[in-house]
């Protein structure tokens, strides 16, 4: 492994290697570790102590005899997180293991603002079948039910209360974003009720099969876009959730979560980095 090292501009690091005036960067094998943590406030000489270095192969590599890296190429498994030009760690000796699958997908949000009229809480609700339908999708699962509910705030008992939910058994099962969508607005339709200030939407999938297993309906007539699917799953993984979406799910949405004190993103945003001055 290299490591990129910060020296004075046309002086060794004190380690070796070739050193490059123009950056002032000496590339060294292995990346020092510190005695003492960065400080923040006024820096102190012990930090320039290094204890020793780390090596990536003790931390990763468990049987080096059967262990080796491997770079990827295609995008048939953006959806497991692993993109074109990934560079893997394989070991040979651990036998494969598959997560079992879910028997429910939940996915619901409390609202960063109470939300009075229906149109707020399709948009919530076609989002969240969005999400859960991408998860369905992931395990190679078809939802046979879809349930959605909505509620007030029950911690606000000066102001009328109102929960209700709604199971929709689905005429074939399916993992379309579209058809789910399509069903959950329907039921969302029959258990709204105006004048209440909504907390809170969500939705559940149910009864879920092995989509490799499916049976069919003798008599269905509706057809699942899979084609569309694999795009959008695709585009999504590839440059963010969201990317791609249904237009049901909305624009502004006025009714999302507040996010204010949210935690920045180290590990998978760039722009979340911290930066040394």
């Amino acid at each position: 492994m290299a490591c990129g090292v910060l020296a004075p501009r046309g002086q060794p690091a004190g380690h070796g290697g070739p050193v490059f005036p123009e950056t002032g960067v000496v590339y060294v094998p292995g990346c020092p570790l510190l005695a003492q943590p960065v400080p923040a406030g006024f820096p102190s000489p012990a930090t320039d102590y290094v204890e020793t270095r780390l090596s990536l192969d003790e931390h990763l590599v468990e049987h080096e005899e059967a262990t080796f890296f491997v770079r990827v190429q295609g995008n048939s498994m953006v959806g497991f997180g692993i993109n074109d030009g990934d560079l893997l760690v394989v070991d040979r000796s651990r036998q494969p293991g598959v997560a079992p699958a879910k028997q429910q997908i939940m996915s619901s949000r409390s609202f960063g603002n109470y939300v009075y009229g229906l149109e707020p809480l399709k948009e919530a609700v076609a989002s969240y079948v969005a999400i859960a339908a991408e998860k369905l999708r992931g395990q190679g699962s078809v939802a046979g039910m879809i349930q959605v509910y909505v509620r007030t705030n029950p911690h606000k008992e000066n102001v009328q209360q109102y929960s209700k939910g709604l199971t929709i058994p689905l005429p074939e099962a399916t993992d379309d974003t579209l058809r789910l969508t399509q069903a959950a607005l329907w039921g969302l339709k029959r258990i709204y009720r105006p004048g209440y200030a909504y907390q809170k939407a969500g939705i559940m999938l149910m009864n879920l099969m092995d989509s490799a297993n499916q049976q069919a309906s003798l008599f269905g007539t509706h057809r699942n876009n899979e084609r569309l699917m694999a795009v959008m799953d695709r585009v999504n993984a590839i440059w963010g959730r969201g990317t791609l979406r249904s237009a049901a799910t909305g624009v502004e949405k006025s009714w999302s979560m507040r996010r204010e004190k949210m935690s920045p993103l180290y590990t998978t945003h760039w722009e979340h980095l911290p930066i040394a001055v």
